[in-house]
């Protein structure tokens, strides 16, 4: 490889705060920077001389489709020598998901692409804050997220506000597919394991939720605002791909996959925390009555 990357590059990508990687022609890794450590778990022993056809970093776009074997915007790049901008899910070592800005990029000199340059970064959107009212915030310890007591308060303080102030909110509950015989199989560590990756993945995912908890055993609770029917619909199925792509490592040294069964509403006007609550559980239940992995928002 050219010594031009390493003097145009290599250098200056170390002190990036972003997570950095270069590919050759040949889509083998020939540099990754300590801020791509960082994001995803990976050292650069680890990384370095693989190729993108490992698929360790394993790109889902939002809808669900696999960069990394479908549209792979690195082989783009070489071929248009023009810059892809694009927001992804990766796969953290661990085998949660984070959500990410990615910026692709050619490598070029003298006309000629001497490899192709990723920059990815979580996104870290955020717009949403806690009322005053509601700053005592209470977590669930195995997954770290709100445990059911916030949310139950925060949903209150929702309905008790004008119409016009939560007219677009939306309430989303899942339900783990088959977790019983999860459990049964691979005993209860794996089971809470599971669940500590899957709200990893929601936080990393899924920032703009207003908040985000755990329901029961296994169903988690989403709250989001400025929410139409289509929108909702949308996070839905994100939130079905992030769970279905999360996958625990057992000591078999097979992944242990799940799937999730997904229901939501927006809230009415006149709504009780018990109408909201059972009006996306039922639509949780259609979606489990149907197989699973699948999404039902009514």
């Amino acid at each position: 490889m050219p010594r031009e990357i390493d003097k145009l590059t290599f250098n200056d990508l170390e002190y990036f705060f972003e997570g950095a990687y270069i590919v050759d022609n040949d889509r083998k890794f020939i540099y990754w920077n300590q801020a791509a450590s960082d994001i995803t778990g990976y050292s650069k022993e680890e990384i370095i001389g693989k190729s993108c056809h490992d698929n360790v970093l394993n790109h889902l776009t939002l809808e669900g489709i696999q960069l990394c074997l479908e549209g792979c915007p690195k082989m783009k790049v070489l071929q248009t020598k023009v810059m892809e901008s694009f927001d992804a899910f990766i796969k953290h070592k661990s085998g949660y998901r984070i959500k990410v800005k990615v910026r692709t990029f050619p490598i070029i000199d003298q006309g000629e692409v001497l490899g192709i340059g990723e920059i990815f970064v979580p996104d870290d959107h955020q717009t949403f804050m806690a009322p005053k009212q509601l700053r005592d915030q209470r977590f669930d310890q195995m997954t770290h997220l709100y445990d059911r007591t916030y949310v139950d308060d925060y949903l209150a303080y929702i309905i008790n506000q004008p119409m016009t102030e939560y007219a677009s909110v939306g309430v989303i509950i899942l339900d783990i597919d088959n977790f019983e015989e999860i459990n049964q199989i691979y005993g209860v560590v794996a089971c809470d394991r599971l669940l500590e990756l899957l709200g990893l993945s929601y936080k990393n995912c899924f920032k703009s939720a207003d908040c985000i908890g755990r329901y029961k055993q296994d169903e988690v609770i989403f709250v989001f605002s400025d929410m139409t029917h289509e929108h909702l619909e949308a996070i839905c199925e994100q939130i079905r791909i992030v769970s279905e792509s999360t996958a625990l490592k057992h000591d078999t040294l097979r992944d242990i996959d799940v799937t999730v069964s997904v229901g939501a509403s927006l809230v009415h006007a006149q709504d009780t925390i018990e109408k909201i609550y059972d009006r996306t559980y039922r639509n949780m239940k259609k979606s489990k009555q149907k197989g699973g992995n699948i999404i039902t928002v009514r």
